[in-house]
């Protein structure tokens, strides 16, 4: 028996059967978008028309099945509020705001979120948003901080800034409890915002997301006081914050949830309970 032509054999046929494995495990993951009718998704669209939403964006056709994750939230201390204004700070609301001699403060909401202004707007905005990532990367750099974890969400002009949001991205999707949003004027960063998460552990078995178009279906009972544009859709993990005791809450769960961007920057989340 040639033993190097059935050895040959058995490793091609070993790959066939990983790469089969393979496609029916995502296909599993990620069923095909066959459970909604064209009927029911011109009904979504008419009710949100109804209400002055308009959809703009892609609205994924894909089923997704994801696992919950239960996340433990990073503690903001002391030590982090030295490491940005200095040793020598005033202690203005205990365990709660700080500033120093320059007029930079940081305030610490929940625990958890650490909001860092170092100055005062500087005028009307004039710069690009390509010009705003820049002054963001050096500004990185010049503070080491490392965010390779992190992907750019979101950029939001405003009168006189822009907000550049970055968040956490895991397994395909943003965990947006987990971000840096920058807030830049013509002269540089004003000041960030943060929120991080220290470990991630995904719970066992999978959950079947309800469908985009059916959780868009939830819109029908806003009442915008303006027209409203949906220019973006994408499955997410989120958790609401405004939950009771939150502050106390160093662990928590956080589901896949559809996320929607409007035209104005306006981020909402399709939980499943309103």
């Amino acid at each position: 028996m040639n033993w190097n032509k059935a050895k040959t054999i058995l490793i091609i046929a070993f790959i066939i059967l990983n790469l089969f494995l393979y496609y029916q495990v995502k296909d599993a993951n990620n069923e095909s978008y066959e459970g909604l009718s064209d009927e029911f998704i011109n009904h979504v669209e008419k009710k949100l028309l109804e209400k002055n939403i308009h959809i703009e964006g892609e609205v994924p056709k894909e089923i997704y099945r994801k696992p919950l994750l239960e996340v433990e939230y990073y503690l903001v201390t002391k030590r982090d509020v030295a490491k940005y204004i200095g040793e020598d700070y005033e202690e203005v609301l205990e365990n709660t705001l700080f500033t120093n001699e320059e007029g930079s403060y940081i305030r610490i909401e929940n625990n958890k979120k650490l909001i860092y202004n170092i100055r005062d707007v500087n005028g009307n905005l004039e710069i690009s948003e390509e010009e705003a990532l820049q002054i963001v990367d050096k500004y990185k750099e010049t503070e080491n901080m490392n965010i390779d974890n992190y992907k750019l969400d979101l950029i939001v002009k405003k009168d006189k800034i822009y907000e550049v949001i970055y968040k956490r991205y895991y397994e395909e999707s943003f965990l947006e409890n987990d971000y840096y949003k920058f807030i830049i004027d013509n002269i540089g960063v004003v000041g960030f915002e943060t929120q991080r998460i220290s470990k991630i552990e995904p719970k066992e078995g999978l959950i079947t997301v309800t469908s985009a178009y059916e959780s868009l279906l939830r819109l029908k009972n806003e009442n915008p006081k303006e027209r409203t544009i949906i220019k973006k859709i994408e499955i997410c993990y989120y958790t609401d914050e405004n939950t009771e005791g939150w502050e106390n809450i160093l662990r928590a769960n956080m589901d896949p949830t559809w996320k929607i961007i409007t035209e104005r920057g306006n981020i909402k989340y399709l939980t499943e309970v309103e």
